[in-house]
């Protein structure tokens, strides 16, 4: 690929990035595709695109030459951001050896402004946030699960008061190609389909009892089949891409959870963009993303998600009526192009120092650190980390095990000995 030519006006935009359009999900491959189009000076490097060295200082002069680009978009699954090598699915497609694993190193070398998206905050511990984000002198962070599509205490369980002082947060809602999710046409054969992951089961409980009830009921047609896991899926006959949309088309209602999080998950907006009806438990921000109980989707909780979805199937006409307002939201506000060109005049602004607006104006950089004000220890504490990060080894959990153990020794007894006098 040959350097850009540095006197091309306009915004541009080194992202970097495996490139991810044969992986079992492709989403973010459509997104950033929308983002080059949108920004035509704008480049993407990465395992799978020009990948000639990992050193971002490198990068930048193979790409842009002696100059420089005005932002550094970094779409790298956050362990990545902590030297730790990619996937191995990424790693065995590309045939990525030694250091060429690891991508990228030197982001702190730059003083490029620097963008992390950030979607599965719950892959990191507190601590290791602090170390990805300020460790690499990021900027700014579009997170598609900030507040107000996250709730207050989730945010504060995985980032620290000092990273939400030096890094804005900017509220980055999912978006889908309507090249891959649309309306087929296809026969309505099934009255539920249930698609995406159940495990660990406390982080999706409604999702599971919902897939126990369905799946023990005769009298609803009822389609459900294992996530595939993530991984690159070109050639096998997989549920995914094309065959996933085609899936969710053929199916009267699609039945799913925001996870006990409560987000914006992606399947909200892959379901709506194939006129299906989507019925869940309201995300964070729904109103904000223009889905409203029983226009554009259905709200159920675990009482009564059943029931609704009896209803509905008795009442096909309502089915019609909500799906297709949802597919018609889905058009008017949550394609990638459209995410494209709001992606466009945010950094712009950003850019410039003026008011972003935009999502930018839902979550200021002043609410995300007064946001310690309104939450409790106790709503801290409640907020459950998969377990994998759970059984972490860090210093603060190591104080607290030393707390406890004392707590044990020396309360207990003390109360066995109050109890006998």
């Amino acid at each position: 690929m040959a350097k850009i030519d540095s006197t091309q006006p306009g915004l541009r935009v080194l992202i970097l990035s495996p490139n991810l359009k044969d992986w079992a999900c492709p989403a973010l491959y459509y997104e950033q595709q929308a983002i080059l189009n949108a920004l035509p000076g704008s480049v993407i490097y990465g395992p799978g695109f020009q990948y000639n060295t990992n050193f971002v200082p490198d990068i930048i002069k193979e790409t842009f030459g002696g100059d420089s680009p005005d932002f550094i978009m970094c779409y790298v699954n956050e362990r990545r951001l902590l030297g730790e090598p990619m996937d191995d699915a990424i790693i065995q497609q590309y045939k990525l050896t030694g250091d060429m694993c690891i991508f990228p190193r030197g982001l702190e070398k730059t003083d490029v402004p620097k963008i992390a998206w950030i979607n599965d905050f719950w892959g990191c511990t507190q601590q290791e946030w602090d170390q990805i984000l300020l460790g690499n002198r990021f900027d700014f962070a579009f997170a598609t699960y900030c507040p107000p599509f996250s709730r207050n205490e989730v945010f504060l369980r995985f980032f620290s008061r000092q990273v939400r002082a030096a890094v804005r947060f900017i509220p980055w809602p999912r978006a889908m190609s309507p090249i891959i999710y649309r309306d087929y046409g296809l026969d309505k054969t099934y009255d539920v389909t249930l698609l995406g992951a159940l495990q660990p089961e406390r982080i999706y409980p409604l999702r599971n009892i919902m897939h126990r009830t369905f799946a023990a009921r005769p009298d609803i047609n009822y389609f459900h089949q294992n996530h595939p896991g993530y991984r690159y899926v070109a050639s096998e006959n997989a549920l995914v891409g094309e065959q996933y949309a085609k899936a969710i088309n053929r199916s009267k209602i699609f039945a799913t959870c925001t996870s006990v999080y409560r987000i914006p998950i992606m399947k909200l907006y892959e379901v709506i963009a194939c006129r299906t009806l989507l019925m869940a438990d309201p995300p964070c921000g729904a109103e904000l993303l223009g889905l409203v109980d029983g226009e554009t989707f259905v709200a159920v909780d675990k009482r009564n998600f059943l029931d609704k979805t009896i209803w509905y199937l008795s009442n096909p006409d309502e089915i019609e009526r909500v799906s297709s307002a949802g597919m018609r939201l889905f058009q008017a506000r949550h394609t990638v192009d459209i995410r494209a060109e709001e992606f466009r005049e945010i950094t712009t602004a950003l850019l410039h120092g003026r008011d972003p607006g935009s999502y930018a104006a839902l979550f200021s950089p002043e609410q995300a650190v007064a946001l310690d004000r309104f939450v409790s220890y106790w709503d801290l504490r409640r907020v459950p980390i998969p377990s994998k990060l759970a059984n972490k080894w860090t210093p603060t959990r190591l104080a607290r095990r030393v707390l406890s153990g004392l707590k044990k020794r020396l309360v207990t007894p003390y109360r066995r000995f109050v109890g006998q006098k």
